[in-house]
């Protein structure tokens, strides 16, 4: 015999509160009153004898009652064939898919409460001698262990959505090695509660279970509409004080039907901006608010969407900072013109300074947004760490080569980066030919897309070599296709022209398309850090650190209710805030998060939900079984949950519940002792 409660057995103590009583009360005596005393002797010895029977009688029936009560209470049971033929109780491991998908709406609330309810009912029906274990995409610790029922009850109660999405994959390789690992050889159930969305229902052979019972509960929504914000970006990158930004913002609609005049709002600041919006059946629509920033520094705000149907990606956290000024530090060569540095100090916002290249400042060089390498023969090797550093921070490195380059030491740097390298110099008349008008790198540039320039021509230039493996952007192409001016594809701004400034290169430096180039990358400096990131998905975010020394860097909101410690890490004069830290996404809610350095705010942050989850596609019972089938699971059940008397079709074999016997006997001797109280008035 097992119990299910054992612990209850400690309340075998209460029986001593009956036997004290017992004894308390053989030491109470009563006054009789004879006649003739003749008979005191005989009345007093049957008087004792027929009280201490009395007493023994009822003693023992409150025991039985108490004794019966407490084992009614650790419910004990005969352990099932299953669990004798195998040695081992019955393991049921649940699954329950805790997403932000869960959150989808059923006839009787949302898609994670009624799992919650449906394994609660599964319990209910499970042998008594089961033992469970709980698992969630959150993936904890204490889920990597086998509970009893109360506190897998306990668990299930607190929890709660997580923004970490684990593929079905993961799922089923860990219920299948914990239970390995401990060496269970019995009956094992898993129970799957899923809305199986095909973005995280897929699994592998070693990841199944082939020796258990598969059971797989569909948890369906109403409908499979959705509206979400899927990105936000400005059409230029340059952020300025009077300067009109134009924040675009993409809606997307999952839904078979259009969507009309959705409200979408702009909250910024001191200012609140809507919009009613029109969003084609499974499209999307992209809307547009221009604003001006009247004041420098830090700014936060997000973008929302009024929906009805999953809440975590109807906002979207968005931060930037406006300066007023922009750093510029032009490195020139021995023989270098003064181009650059004409162009910059035409605009007061830009704060140019000239080094020569053997007098470096690599201090000078960190604190700048913008470098321009003007003319060097080569690069120097000693500020070769500083300028990946510099351009992994999101810095603007500009490089404008001579025409007695050292080749290989400037292709060196080039091939770090993926860039086309140097051929030697061609001294031979080439017109310049194509812009990417379509680039971003031009948005807002000019006026039409469709007109035809006026471009210049080179006198001299230097072919570029691209490998297959190249990373560029030819934003302004040579009659022959070959760059003139490119920049590295991706995060980092590195822009480099193909010809130099110096009159062996002819005028193509004095157009007003050399002017445009320069002062365009320079505003990419501006625009170095990303408006927003993706919890799990976005690269380490870089925060400037010229202490030199180690600090501590912690994320607080607007009210300091959240306040953490993220995982960085520390390379030249920046930390690296990991983004892609799994802890991140169980910790760390949507919204936009001050940067401090030693309690001192420094920069700010906006985190997003991933979008994973707002596409509405799930797979079909029948998809999900054969797939298991497949893999050779000989006993797979599935069930679409609509309402939670489907649980019911699941059975088990199960133990007789004795507890109601041991209920009804210990009423009855309750019943019992009081009657024979008032009998024998005792």
């Amino acid at each position: 015999m097992s119990f299910v409660y054992p612990e209850f057995l400690y309340a075998f103590l209460v029986l001593l509160i009956p036997i004290i009583i017992h004894l308390f009360q053989f030491k109470r005596f009563k006054v009789l009153y004879f006649s003739s005393n003749q008979f005191l002797k005989a009345v007093t010895n049957e008087s004792k004898s027929t009280q201490k029977l009395k007493h023994i009688v009822i003693l023992a029936l409150r025991l039985l009652a108490f004794s019966a009560l407490v084992l009614a209470f650790a419910q004990p049971f005969f352990p099932s064939k299953q669990g004798k033929e195998a040695g081992m109780a019955p393991i049921m491991a649940f699954y329950l898919d805790n997403t932000f998908s869960m959150s989808a709406q059923s006839p009787s609330g949302s898609l994670l409460q009624k799992g919650k309810q449906a394994i609660q009912q599964i319990i209910d029906n499970a042998p008594p001698d089961a033992q469970f274990l709980m698992v969630t995409n959150d993936l904890k610790g204490k889920e990597q262990r086998l509970v009893k029922k109360s506190e897998l009850l306990d668990y299930l109660d607190i929890v709660d959505y997580t923004s970490s999405s684990k593929n079905l994959s993961s799922v089923l390789s860990t219920i299948k090695n914990n239970l390995n690992d401990w060496n269970h050889q019995g009956q094992r159930y898993y129970f799957l509660l899923s809305d199986f969305q095909e973005t995280n229902s897929s699994f592998e052979q070693g990841d199944v279970d082939t020796n258990a019972n598969m059971i797989l509960h569909q948890l369906a929504p109403q409908n499979n509409n959705n509206l979400y914000i899927d990105s936000i970006w400005f059409e230029t990158p340059l952020r300025k004080i009077n300067l009109p930004n134009t924040l675009s913002v993409r809606v997307v609609n999952t839904s078979n039907s259009p969507r009309q005049n959705v409200e979408l709002t702009l909250s910024l600041a001191d200012r609140n901006r809507s919009q009613l919006i029109n969003i084609p059946s499974s499209g999307a629509e992209t809307a547009t608010f221009t604003f001006n920033n009247r004041t420098e520094g830090l700014k936060k705000g997000y973008v929302e969407i009024d929906d009805d149907q999953l809440y975590f990606d109807d906002r979207y956290y968005f931060s930037y900072k406006v300066k007023n000024a922009v750093s510029v530090t032009i490195i020139n060569g021995t023989n270098a013109k003064n181009f650059p540095r004409k162009v910059y100090e035409t605009d007061d916002f830009y704060k140019v300074t000239e080094l020569p290249e053997n007098q470096i400042q690599l201090d000078l060089l960190k604190r700048s947004n913008v470098i321009v390498l003007n003319e060097l023969t080569e690069i120097p090797s000693g500020i070769l760490t500083t300028l990946n550093e510099f351009t992994a921070s999101g810095g603007s490195l500009i490089i404008i080569p001579s025409d007695d380059i050292s080749v290989g030491g400037y292709n060196t740097f080039l091939a770090k980066h993926q860039l086309p390298l140097f051929g030697n110099l061609k001294k031979e008349s080439i017109a310049l030919k194509n812009v990417a008008m379509e680039a971003s790198f031009f948005a807002g540039v000019f006026e039409s897309t469709e007109r035809r320039l006026n471009l210049p021509k080179a006198a001299a230039y230097f072919p570029a070599g691209i490998a297959s493996n190249s990373n560029h952007i030819s934003l302004v192409s040579f009659d022959n296709d070959l760059p003139y001016f490119a920049k590295k594809r991706g995060d980092e701004n590195i822009f480099i022209f193909y010809s130099g400034v110096n009159e062996s290169f002819g005028s193509a430096s004095r157009h007003a398309l050399f002017s445009t180039l320069l002062l365009r990358s320079a505003e990419f400096s501006m625009g170095n850090k990303p408006l927003a990131l993706t919890l799990g998905q976005s690269k380490a975010y870089p925060v400037e650190n010229q202490s030199g020394s180690e600090t501590i860097i912690t994320l607080t909101n607007e009210d300091n209710s959240i306040s953490l410690i993220p995982p960085s890490y520390k390379r030249g004069g920046f930390h690296y805030i990991s983004m892609e830290n799994e802890d991140l996404l169980t910790s760390l809610p949507a919204g936009n998060y001050f940067i401090n350095i030693e309690d001192k705010t420094e920069d700010i942050i906006s985190v997003n939900y991933p979008r994973k989850e707002s596409i509405l596609r799930y797979n079909s019972l029948g998809e999900m079984t054969a797939n298991f089938k497949n893999f050779g699971v000989l006993n797979v059940n599935s069930f679409s949950i609509a309402e939670l008397s489907d649980i019911d079709q699941i059975t088990f074999e199960k133990a007789p519940n004795y507890w109601r016997i041991l209920l009804i006997l210990a009423l009855f001797f309750f019943l019992l002792e009081t009657l024979l109280l008032k009998i024998w008035k005792v």
